[in-house]
């Protein structure tokens, strides 16, 4: 299986010459020494980003749809495979690891203003776990196919369930301790959110989504 690094240069040799490719594969960061397959969604478009970055600098005239093209010719069409990160939430310290954790994933694959809408998301449903369950998990996972990315996050707790999840979500109930400012929130932040809950507990399931073109005129 060939190293990553080896894949990009010859995916930009198509279009740049020799010198070129050299020089913009040496602005790779380390993730490039993996091979190609062991990459995930997170690494695979860090690099591409790199690559793209440098064919900026150093070609006068890069290719059309640069970082769809990159992909393209370094996965043979084919996904990355899926970033995913479990955590449990049983404290304020967790409650903000799932914020950096969800920071650190989507950084770079949503556009900025995306990236705060989901890690607010995540950060009000861990610290919905901690308020009201005292201890649940949060998985994040960012996946891609057919050149969109999505973000998904998972809340789950073993608590004693939701009461009035419909006024809840539409933003006409709150209770004394401030029950319902997070869920409502977290559901105008995502693009979908659904709940299941009941007196064995809740799992809550939100996604964000880009197609990789809005991440190509970020990068």
């Amino acid at each position: 299986m060939p190293r990553a690094r080896e894949a990009v240069a010859e995916a930009l040799g198509v279009d740049l010459t020799p010198l070129l490719v050299r020089s913009v594969v040496a602005t790779l960061p380390s993730i490039a020494d993996q091979e190609v397959e062991a990459l995930d969604v997170v690494s695979g478009y860090e690099l591409l980003r790199y690559a793209a970055a440098g064919v900026r600098i150093f070609a006068p005239t890069p290719p059309a749809e640069l970082l769809e093209l990159l992909h393209r010719r370094l996965t043979a069409g084919q996904p990355f495979r899926p970033t995913s990160r479990v955590l449990t939430v049983t404290s304020d310290a967790d409650v903000v690891a799932a914020q950096d954790a969800a920071q650190k994933m989507v950084r770079g694959l949503l556009k900025p203003s995306d990236c705060i809408r989901a890690v607010t998301a995540v950060s009000e449903l861990a610290r919905n776990i901690y308020l009201y369950a005292k201890t649940g998990d949060v998985r994040l996972q960012v996946s891609e196919a057919d050149l969109t990315l999505t973000f998904q996050v998972i809340a789950s707790d073993r608590g004693p369930g939701i009461q009035r999840l419909d006024e809840i979500l539409s933003g006409a109930y709150r209770s004394k301790t401030g029950l319902g400012r997070g869920l409502a929130g977290a559901k105008a932040l995502l693009d979908t959110l659904d709940i299941q809950t009941g007196p064995q507990g809740t799992t809550i399931r939100g996604t964000k989504t880009a197609r990789l073109s809005d991440i190509a005129r970020n990068a």
